[in-house]
């Protein structure tokens, strides 16, 4: 047993009992030193009594390429400030089913693999994996110092297909993400929803359709666009007459932008009459 503890010095406080096949894995049997005494788990004060063992089986780094399970034998100490509670363990968290240096080594391989890669690669479920990056992600956020952000700069990225969209906020000179919203699909299906009114087949057709989605708007309970459409209901007759009527204001556009070029050739006229007639001949009408 001393030359099997020689090389495989991996467990602090344990000593290694036995080595054997788990199918493709290995299993090894620890027990702890019996001349040290335990520590408490939560006070970490060092207790001299011990009220039972209990066995639990934990997962560790591979071991010439094949898994490996422990199954420690751990002790249930008595401690005067804390009660009963489980030994303090170096290279296990507390109520932990993986060591340490395993969770440390998923992490980094978290930072270049996918999570699916990661969970086949140490042979662990998929929600373990996420489990142990989004523990490992909020302690690394926690750690940032506090920002002071003087020029911002805003966007929108895709989440998923289908109109699912987040915007983010960054820093714009140390190009750190200070804010992302959460997905905008509401705003941008009203949205899509709203440019649909602009081709009905009927003024009543577009008149139900416009009600419809006004009453999505105030259910949706969002404040800018409940707003938007508090703003947009003032028009709502004339937009049904366009319906009725359809005609665009694409030549009134054009026409609005000869009449400034006439005016910057000429400088500006002084006699709005003559700046008149100028705009009359130059758009006699149709032949």
């Amino acid at each position: 047993m001393r030359d099997i503890n020689t090389f495989l010095p991996f467990w602090e406080g344990f000593s290694v009992v036995n080595i054997k096949p788990d199918g493709d894995g290995l299993q090894i049997d620890l027990t702890p030193h019996t001349t040290r005494f335990p520590s408490c788990g939560g006070c970490q004060k060092t207790c001299s009594t011990t009220h039972e063992y209990c066995e639990r089986v934990i997962r560790d780094l591979p071991i010439l390429g094949r898994a490996v399970r422990l199954s420690v034998l751990l002790r249930r100490v008595g401690c005067r400030d804390c009660g009963k509670r489980m030994e303090a363990v170096s290279w296990l968290d507390r109520y932990a089913r993986m060591t340490r240096r395993l969770a440390d080594a998923v992490i980094q391989a978290c930072e270049r693999l996918p999570t699916l890669h990661v969970a086949q690669m140490f042979g662990l479920h998929w929600d373990t994996v996420r489990l142990l990056e989004r523990r490992a992600l909020q302690a690394a956020l926690a750690t940032l110092p506090k920002a002071q952000p003087r020029r911002l700069v805003m966007d929108e990225f895709a989440l998923f297909k289908g109109h699912r969209y987040a915007s983010v906020v960054l820093d714009a000179d140390t190009r750190r993400v200070l804010w992302i919203g959460g997905a905008l699909m509401t705003v941008y299906l009203m949205k899509a929803e709203l440019k649909t009114l602009w081709a009905p087949s009927s003024a009543w057709g577009w008149r139900s359709a416009w009600q419809q989605w006004l009453h999505h708007a105030h259910e949706s309970e969002i404040p800018p666009l409940i707003q938007f459409a508090k703003r947009l209901k003032g028009y709502w007759r004339g937009i049904v007459s366009r319906v009725r009527w359809p005609m665009h204001t694409g030549q009134l556009e054009g026409i609005n932008n000869r009449i400034k070029v006439i005016k910057r050739m000429a400088y500006g006229y002084r006699d709005s009459e003559f700046f008149f007639m100028k705009i009359k001949n130059v758009f006699p009408g149709n032949p």
